[in-house]
């Protein structure tokens, strides 16, 4: 799944403005626009602290990849 349309789902699943969760991670409202968007990607050093405040866990990884 695409990270910006699972952040975009997330975001608005739990009724959280683009300002409230941007100022839980330290960056512009537009960024967290961008992203939700598909227009920029979001860098790996946000995405903990993104995901985090959403309350949600995201493993990456290779598609298909076999976990043992």
């Amino acid at each position: 799944m695409d990270y910006g349309k699972f952040l975009k789902e997330q975001r608005k699943k739990q009724k959280i403005s683009q300002q409230t969760l941007a100022d839980a991670v330290g960056v512009s409202q537009k960024a967290i626009s961008f992203w939700g968007s598909g227009q920029r990607k979001m860098g790996i050093e946000y995405a903990d602290k993104v995901f985090a405040a959403l309350g949600v866990s995201v493993v990456i990884g290779k598609k298909g990849e076999k976990k043992i």
